[in-house]
């Protein structure tokens, strides 16, 4: 076995600078070495699709799209859920109030009960997507607005 004095009397190892102290500095780039690739999809797979489509509304509620795409997704999304969630809760609004007037007279009706639930479910479910997507929108043209009168 060898000492660490034998090493510093070679020439071998002086001629590298082994016999020298050792820099023992470690410098780290402020820049990242590589970038991070983000490989897109085609959309063809339906997990493709939806994460297109979550991608989508994700910018366009936080107001990451150009003016004209919010408007049109106005016209294309809002007006349809607007004119689709109030007569449609109008009209079940009514009907749950005359089957709770149904229930009243006759509570141990086991039919009138899963209809009554069938109908809460219904309304429950057509509210909570068409208030979501009104709430998207709502919320992307709110911050839209906000970085256009930051920007002026």
């Amino acid at each position: 076995m060898t000492h660490p004095q034998d090493f510093e009397q070679s020439s071998q190892f002086d001629r590298y600078g082994a016999g020298s102290t050792p820099n023992l500095t470690v410098e780290i780039s402020s820049r990242p070495l590589y970038r991070q690739i983000y490989r897109q999809g085609s959309g063809m797979t339906p997990m493709e699709s939806i994460e297109f489509e979550g991608t989508a509304l994700d910018h366009l509620s936080h107001g990451n799209v150009a003016g004209w795409v919010a408007i049109a997704s106005w016209f294309v999304y809002g007006i349809p859920m607007g004119i689709l969630v109030f007569p449609i809760l109008g009209e079940q609004v009514r009907a749950i109030g005359t089957h709770l007037i149904k229930l009243i007279h006759s509570p141990l009706s086991g039919a009138l009960w899963f209809q009554f639930l069938t109908l809460v479910f219904a309304i429950s479910f057509t509210l909570m997507v068409c208030l979501c997507t009104l709430t998207i929108l709502a919320k992307g043209t709110i911050r839209k607005l906000q970085q256009h009168r930051q920007n002026r």
